[in-house]
C-alpha cells in the first residue's frame, strides 16, 4: 500500500509534462537555503499527523521546499505574492480556501509595508490582525499537503494547530532576532520595539505570548480525541516516532488533555528566552 501510494504522488508531483506556469517560478539562492533552514527546524511529527509515511513526505519534499522560498521571496516584495497562487493552480489545487488563506498572507504583507513606510500606528488590533495573517502561507501549505495525496482536509485539526503556528512563528523570530535586523527583515520583536519602545517592548511582547498560550490551550477541552492525538504527535521528537505514535494511538482524552496541557506550558514555545532589543537604524520591513 505504502509502495503504491508513493509511485501516485511520484506522477502527481512530477507530470510527464510539466505545466508552462512552471518556467517562471524562480527564486533566489539565499530564499533557496532559507527554505532548507526551515525544513531543518520542521518536526517529523508534524507531516506525520498529517498522514504522511517518510517515503511520501520525501516525494513531496522539493514542492514544499520551494512553496517556503516563494513565500520568503514574497516577504521581500509583496507583489511576488502571487506566484504561490500560480504554485498552486499548477496542480489544481487553488480552490476557495487556498484562495482565501494566500489573500491573508497579501493582507498581512501589505500592512507590514504600510507600517514600515510610517502609514501606519502599531497598536493591539494590528498587532493581532498582522501576527493571524502573517501565518496564512503555512494554513495553506497544510491544506495542499492533504490535496496532494487526494485526502479530506481535517480542518479540526488544522484549527486547533492555529495559535500554536503563531506560538512557532514567534519562537522562530526570537532565534532570528539578531540576523533579521542585520538583514532588515520583519520580526516581531521588532514591530513590538517599533509599538510600544525599548523599555516596554519585551513587556509586551512576553504578554503576547502569554495571550496566545491561553487562546491554545483553551481550545483543548472542546477538541475530539483524535484531533488531540494529532496535536501531540505534531509536537513529538523524530527519534522513535512511529513508535511512539502507536502509543499515542491508544492514549485516553483523561491522559491527553492534562499531557498536552502541561507541555504546552513548559515546553520552548512558551518559555524560550526574550532577547533584548538591540540598537538599529534600519526602518522595518
Amino acid at each position: 500500500m505504502t509502495e503504491a501510494a508513493v509511485q501516485r504522488l511520484k506522477a502527481r508531483m512530477v507530470p510527464a509534462e510539466p505545466p508552462a506556469a512552471w518556467q517562471g517560478l524562480d527564486i533566489s539562492y539565499r530564499d533557496s537555503m532559507r527554505a532548507n533552514r526551515a525544513l531543518r527546524w520542521d518536526n517529523w511529527g508534524a507531516r506525520y499527523a498529517l498522514g504522511f509515511t517518510r517515503p511520501e513526505f520525501e516525494v513531496i519534499r522539493p514542492f514544499v521546499r520551494h512553496y517556503i522560498a516563494l513565500a520568503y521571496q514574497a516577504e521581500a516584495d509583496p507583489s511576488l505574492a502571487g506566484e504561490l497562487s500560480t504554485l498552486a493552480d499548477s496542480y489544481g489545487l487553488l480552490d476557495e480556501q487556498v484562495r482565501a488563506g494566500l489573500a491573508d498572507l497579501g493582507q498581512a504583507l501589505r500592512t507590514r509595508d504600510r507600517i514600515r513606510r510610517g502609514e501606519l500606528a502599531v497598536d493591539e488590533q494590528v498587532v493581532t490582525e498582522l501576527t493571524r495573517d502573517r501565518i496564512a502561507d503555512i494554513r495553506v501549505l497544510n491544506r495542499l499537503l492533504y490535496l496532494l495525496r487526494d485526502q479530506p482536509v481535517d480542518e479540526e485539526h488544522l484549527a486547533l494547530l492555529d495559535p500554536w503556528l503563531r506560538l512557532q512563528d514567534l519562537r522562530a523570530d526570537l532565534a532570528n532576532y539578531a540576523e533579521d535586523i542585520a538583514w532588515d527583515r520583519f520580526n516581531l520583536l521588532r514591530l513590538f520595539v517599533q509599538g510600544h519602545g525599548h523599555s516596554q517592548a519585551t513587556h509586551r511582547l512576553r504578554a503576547y505570548r502569554s495571550a496566545l498560550l491561553r487562546q491554545a490551550l483553551g481550545r483543548l477541552p472542546g477538541a475530539s480525541t483524535p484531533a488531540l492525538r494529532k496535536l501531540l504527535l505534531a509536537g513529538l521528537p523524530d527519534l522513535g516516532l512511529e513508535l511512539t505514535a502507536a502509543v499515542v494511538a491508544r492514549l485516553p482524552r483523561a491522559v491527553l488533555l492534562p499531557l498536552l496541557t502541561s507541555l504546552g506550558r513548559t515546553g520552548e514555545l512558551a518559555t524560550a528566552p526574550l532577547p533584548a532589543p538591540l540598537p538599529e537604524g534600519a526602518n522595518l520591513r
